[in-house]
């Protein structure tokens, strides 16, 4: 499996389950899968498995714990945010990481609100809009939101909102600022890369073009 934002492949064997975020609404699957082997699968149609989560709600938490496990793998190999962390301590500080699925309409972050937490929204689509209504532009996937107000004790500046069933990896303000006290140097590199003109903290699709002199 390989997906367009990543450089390497995730090899799948079996029991591995693929396909799960068509549980979400309006969401595409953002990877190729190639049977490298002959393969024999099990396969669902997703108006069978929406009858059977709409039946048994339980089944569709344990999917989507499937797919959060997975996204979390994800993160740490291909997030600038763990280049700070040495190998050893990526899965401790990835395990602090809880799956959200919020729905369509949902603000991620408020605008003139302290954000509660630093989500990565890794599936779905999502909006960045001003006080005012106006809106940005749409958030790329895997960039980390609401650590700069929780470093700096400041409200947001815009509201993040889904445009559709979106799942996020969720990391409390409590533990965060743990992790910033065990590991000080975070701090730096996160300002390092806020401060990138295509900051991967914070990036729209497509990036707005900048005005000259800002």
């Amino acid at each position: 499996m390989i997906r367009a934002a990543d450089e390497d492949e995730i090899v799948l064997s079996e029991g591995d389950v693929v396909g799960v975020s068509c549980l979400l609404e309006r969401v595409c699957y953002e990877a190729d899968v190639t049977a490298r082997t002959r393969v024999r699968a099990l396969r669902i149609s997703k108006l069978l498995l929406d009858r059977l989560v709409a039946d048994h709600p339980a089944l569709g938490d344990i999917l989507l714990e499937v797919l959060g496990r997975r996204l979390v793998a994800t993160l740490v190999r291909t997030s600038p945010l763990f280049s700070s962390f040495d190998n050893g301590t990526r899965p401790a500080v990835a395990s602090m990481f809880e799956v959200r699925r919020a729905n369509q309409g949902t603000a991620i972050l408020e605008a003139g609100k302290r954000a509660d937490g630093l989500y990565i929204p890794m599936i779905g689509e999502l909006s960045a809009i001003r006080p005012g209504g106006e809106e940005v532009g749409k958030l790329k996937l895997g960039r980390a939101l609401g650590q700069h107000s929780m470093l700096t004790r400041t409200p947001s500046p815009l509201t993040v909102r889904a445009e559709s069933d979106v799942i996020v990896l969720r990391m409390s303000a409590r533990r965060f600022h743990d992790v910033v006290a065990a590991h000080p140097k975070i701090v730096a590199h996160l300002e390092e890369l806020a401060r990138r003109p295509s900051a991967p903290t914070f990036s729209l699709v497509p990036e707005p073009l900048r005005k000259s002199g800002a």
